[in-house]
């Protein structure tokens, strides 16, 4: 419709704590900004000097198959704008270029009014279009060939200079070139003085670009935030939905900012990409809020995938003729759908006690409030004074204040977690120190006991055996000089200094083959067999093949001490024989008298002692004793 004016111009139109406040204040303000959207400003001009009167006498609509660049002469017809020309009779499913021509006269109150230029305003041209003034072209779009531009969501603000005005009869031509599945046509339009023009100008460019722009650029920051939260932490599934939303309504929001249908080759394929882009926010926006609340629906789930899939593919391949009233189709789905969500969280938030899922539901009643309320403009007022563009980027900051504020309750659980988990680590570490303390007191005190066991073995075997070696010569020589006896403390103190030096882990001097680590033995016990009438055999290999460590060494001196003075001692014996040979990489060291021999139930205490001493020894060194005693043959043997 269109409407004169007389003075300023012509208008052509169609607990109450921190979490309860910030909830109300920003309520408080999405209800500010939705008022402040509606409001109207006034085309009067507030400049007592500066007044003009604008008339429209006529507006006027053809056709124009042929896409020529002069209006055709004849076939015009009356017409109101705005204007969406699919909705006139013949012109339903029309695509190509039509010019619409408004006839205005201009009277103004004085001269210096009358010198201004004329400023005309046109809310959006689908797609593209020219726009001439009493026959000269005044401004174009870069392309009315396809890929046609996109002035749909763009105002266009024009200056006529006062030179090309004329009182009465003025023309303006707008040619516009829309397709059918692209609402083709022109929007309101204003002409007058800047004063009236410019204000009301610039509300449209905020209504029809800026809000869009910023909601943008927040759905885009949004997403990568929440992306990147959600890489950190897999399990959050909420904010990977929440991200997967924001970005669907990103690419929503580019097909109606872009200029060009970049990166398409064709006009109507960004129309197709944008039905997509809905139902995929949809959907994404449902599973977010359903995971917000830990709520899983599978087969539920399973079958809005199944339509979301099944509506994208019929979308990009539905004929052209048929894709304006599919896309309304999907968009009612859409908002059915995401309003029933809304409903069913609200449902949920008054099952669940939650703050976060009450504060989820109270921003989805909002929604839905303000969803309802656009519907009704659309198509029972036919007005475009939405509250969409403007609740958007609020209510998407309100959404991430909740995920903020449960980032903030999981971070205090953690925060609370760590705390425990470093008082219950110092419990520990405090228990594990007396516990290492205990154990080191324990080690300590076996390696005494075991001090003393080697020492005790050391003096039974080494020392214990030298004194009865040293007490059966005294008694087989009733006179002994003075040099006999020095001679015998002298081997006792060579014993006992090996048993010093064993215990305190000096090196041994290794002898170099077996018959050498077998002189000090022969030449001792030699001497007390012939005495007491044994005749003793030495058997020794010639070289090691593998050469002994100090302590195998000591260990096989040791047993071959114990044994022989067993054989002294107790076995009767009047034959013994000692080798130390190798075979087969083992060396084996054997001791064989033709004594008594003995049962070892009835061993006497003495000889336990010596069994024990020597089995522990070899075991010490990983070798392997073993001992078989029967009347006139005893066997001791060592096998390493």
């Amino acid at each position: 419709m269109y409407q004169n004016q007389s003075r300023g111009s012509s208008k052509i139109t169609g607990h109450f704590g921190l979490k309860q406040t910030s909830v109300y204040l920003l309520l408080f303000y999405a209800l500010f900004i939705a008022q402040w959207a509606k409001a109207e400003i006034s085309l009067h001009s507030t400049n007592p000097i500066h007044q003009c009167d604008y008339k429209i006498h006529n507006i006027e609509k053809v056709k124009d198959p042929q896409n020529q660049s002069t209006p055709p002469q004849s076939g015009w017809t009356k017409t109101t704008i705005p204007n969406i020309w699919t909705n006139d009779p013949g012109w339903e499913q029309y695509s190509g270029a039509a010019w619409y021509r408004i006839i205005w006269d201009r009277h103004c109150i004085n001269q210096v009014s009358h010198n201004l230029p004329t400023l005309l305003s046109i809310a959006r041209i689908s797609l593209a279009g020219n726009i001439y003034n009493n026959g000269e072209l005044i401004w174009y779009d870069q392309s009315l060939q396809e890929p046609y531009s996109r002035s749909f969501n763009i105002p266009r603000y024009i200056t006529f200079p006062a030179s090309t005005i004329k009182d009465e009869h003025n023309v303006t031509l707008i040619k516009v070139v829309g397709l059918y599945a692209t609402r083709p046509g022109i929007g309101r339009v204003n002409i007058g003085l800047k004063d009236d023009i410019y204000p009301y100008h610039q509300k449209l460019l905020w209504n029809n670009r800026t809000v869009y722009e910023i909601n943008f650029v927040i759905s885009l920051a949004f997403s990568i935030l929440f992306y990147l939260i959600w890489l950190f932490n897999f399990k959050e599934t909420s904010f990977g939905w929440f991200a997967s939303a924001s970005l669907c309504w990103v690419g929503f929001l580019y097909n109606l900012l872009a200029t060009s249908p970049f990166p398409f080759t064709d006009s109507v394929t960004p129309n197709r990409v944008n039905s997509i882009a809905l139902l995929l926010h949809g959907y994404c926006f449902t599973l977010f809020t359903w995971r917000f609340v830990s709520k899983h629906y599978k087969k539920t789930e399973r079958c809005y995938l199944i339509l979301v899939l099944a509506l994208s593919i019929y979308i990009l391949l539905v004929p052209e003729p048929y894709l304006y009233g599919s896309q309304v189709i999907i968009f009612f789905i859409y908002i059915s759908l995401f309003i029933l969500n809304c409903i069913f969280i609200q449902y949920l938030a008054y099952a669940i006690a939650s703050f976060e899922i009450r504060i989820l539901a109270l921003v989805l009643l909002t929604f839905i409030l303000i969803a309802v309320n656009d519907i009704y403009l659309a198509f029972y007022e036919h007005s475009e004074n939405f509250l969409a563009p403007y609740s958007s980027p609020i209510i998407t900051i309100a959404l991430s204040l909740i995920f903020a504020w449960r980032i903030f309750l999981n971070m205090r659980q953690i925060r609370k977690f760590t705390d425990t988990l470093k008082i219950t680590i110092e419990q520990v570490t405090d228990d594990l120190k007396i516990s290492l303390e205990k154990k080191y007191n324990l080690e300590v005190e076996n390696m005494r006991l075991q001090e003393r066991l080697n020492l005790s073995h050391e003096l039974h075997d080494g020392l214990g055996g030298s004194l009865v070696r040293s007490m059966i010569m005294v008694d087989k020589n009733t006179d002994l000089d003075r040099n006999h006896f020095l001679s015998i403390l002298k081997l006792l103190r060579s014993d006992l200094r090996q048993i010093i030096d064993a215990g305190a882990n000096v090196s041994m001097e290794l002898p170099k083959t077996p018959i050498l680590w077998g002189a000090p033995l022969r030449h001792r016990f030699t001497q007390i067999f012939e005495e007491i009438d044994i005749d003793s055999t030495w058997n020794f290999s010639e070289k090691w093949s593998k050469t002994p460590t100090p302590q195998q060494c000591l260990t096989l001196s040791r047993v071959t001490e114990e044994a022989l003075t067993n054989v002294i001692k107790h076995s009767k014996a009047t034959e013994v024989s000692i080798s130390l040979t190798d075979q087969a990489g083992k060396l084996i060291l054997e001791i064989c008298d033709n004594g008594i021999g003995f049962d070892p139930s009835t061993v006497p205490e003495s000889l336990h002692v010596g069994l024990q001493s020597m089995q522990t020894r070899v075991n010490r060194i990983g070798g392997e004793f073993v001992m078989r005693s029967q009347k006139g043959e005893t066997i001791v043997q060592v096998i390493l």
